[in-house]
């Protein structure tokens, strides 16, 4: 048994506290905006604001990680995104606070993640051992999937009785908290390439940064095990994290049902980060994970659409998240294994770009799908194909949406299948 060494645990505790407040005050600030205008639009606005600068600042952010101080990039990032929460918390005690000044935050807020989550990715491996990757990776899935759980409870929660300004404080606190941890306990191993540069220029910063896209586009099956995340990530942000909501809410006219669906997608995603964490993966890593993305497709995305009650719905949630922590802590360690450290930082973030650039085609595809095609066909339509539809995924507002999730479910396990048998993948898990 390998134990996970405590200068890794403080950081994992900083960052679980940072990132902890940062969720709770970006869905308090959900709540603020749709109680002040009442439209969904606006929401899907502040959504879109957040991965956009996500996906450009990836192109550049990794060049960064692996010239500089990772400490403190983390820390500069942080600071970012605490300045736009005080900014937040003056302008709304001056009744001045605008949806248009929190896209702006959303902005800068999606463009420090593209420096700071590819550079805990990197710190992850310094500061553990090889025998301890995917356990240390578990460790960050338990804690995404928590923060996933429970922030929007915490946040709706302290939204109804302390306010929104309260939580921006608590927000700045857990700031200051994280930060202290972060510069006085952690020590984290700088890499001689950090103080390697001959010269700092711009055609060397950008030589740097297409060195990423180079590595990963050379290596075939690299690229390949890349890129099928990121059709996973276009999948999910059709349904999942697009049009799940209006389904459940249609086929169960409940708003308290879509709670405790969200809640038991959290609570698989803790299960699977927690086993992860504990238990060191055996064997071959893109077995691992293509044997559980076919997993989480087959039974999470199927169930979902033959789902009609909460009973159906709950095994379906533990299905659908429960296998995502092996996946990305069998990509991690596959990552970990075969990309010298010193560019690390680069494939991380150009790995970011590649599996999110498809999200925000995902967020508005899926909505046009549901309203304008999927639902009117099988829900208004007069097809027989459509009726034959209908009456197949439970003869309710919701149908057509379901048809959606039953299409990416089978997709995604046909797509994880032949994975599966590429021989050139396979190789590459072999570590």
């Amino acid at each position: 048994m390998y134990n996970i060494k405590k200068n890794f645990i403080n950081f994992w505790l900083s960052q679980l506290l940072s990132q902890l407040g940062s969720a709770v005050t970006s869905y308090a600030l959900t709540l603020w905006v749709y109680s002040k205008s009442n439209l969904a639009f606006d929401i899907s606005i502040l959504s879109f604001c957040s991965f956009v600068p996500y996906i450009i600042g990836s192109f550049i952010a990794g060049t960064f990680i692996d010239r500089y101080n990772k400490k403190y990039i983390i820390f500069i990032v942080d600071t970012l995104a605490v300045i736009g929460t005080i900014f937040t918390l003056l302008l709304i005690s001056l009744n001045q606070l605008t949806v248009i000044f929190i896209s702006i935050i959303n902005i800068v807020i999606g463009f420090a993640n593209a420096f700071q989550i590819p550079a805990v990715t990197v710190v992850t491996e310094r500061l553990n051992t090889s025998e301890n990757y995917t356990k240390a990776s578990g460790m960050l899935s338990f804690s995404d999937a928590l923060i996933f759980s429970f922030s929007s409870a915490i946040a709706t929660i302290l939204y109804k009785t302390i306010g929104i300004e309260y939580i921006l404080i608590i927000d700045i606190v857990t700031y200051f908290l994280a930060n202290i941890i972060l510069i006085f306990f952690i020590n984290i191993p700088r890499d001689i390439n950090e103080f390697n540069y001959e010269e700092e220029s711009f055609f060397n910063f950008i030589k740097d940064t297409k060195e990423g896209f180079s590595f990963i586009f050379s290596n075939k099956a690299l690229f390949k095990i890349i890129f099928s995340m990121c059709l996973m990530n276009f999948f999910s942000h059709i349904t999942y994290e697009n049009i799940l909501p209006a389904m459940i809410i249609s086929r169960s006219n409940s708003e308290y049902i879509l709670g405790i669906v969200n809640i038991f997608i959290g609570i698989g995603g803790i299960l699977g980060g927690f086993i992860v964490s504990i238990r060191k993966l055996k064997g071959n890593m893109a077995y691992t994970m293509y044997f559980f993305l076919g997993i989480t497709f087959l039974f999470g995305d199927l169930s979902m659409a033959f789902g009609r009650n909460l009973y159906s719905w709950i095994p379906a949630a533990i299905f659908a998240s429960f296998p995502i922590p092996f996946i990305i802590a069998s990509q991690r360690s596959i990552i970990y294994t075969h990309v010298p450290k010193n560019k690390q930082g680069r494939i991380f973030a150009t790995k970011n770009a590649i599996q999110h650039c498809l999200i925000p085609v995902g967020i508005l595809l899926g909505g046009y799908l549901a309203d304008n095609i999927f639902e009117p066909l099988i829900v208004y339509g007069n097809s027989d194909f459509g009726k034959f539809l209908f009456n197949l995924f439970g003869a309710t507002h919701g149908a057509g949406m379901a048809t959606m999730f039953f299409i990416t479910g089978i997709l995604g396990f046909l797509f994880s299948i032949y994975m599966l048998t590429n021989k050139d993948v396979i190789k590459l898990g072999n570590i």
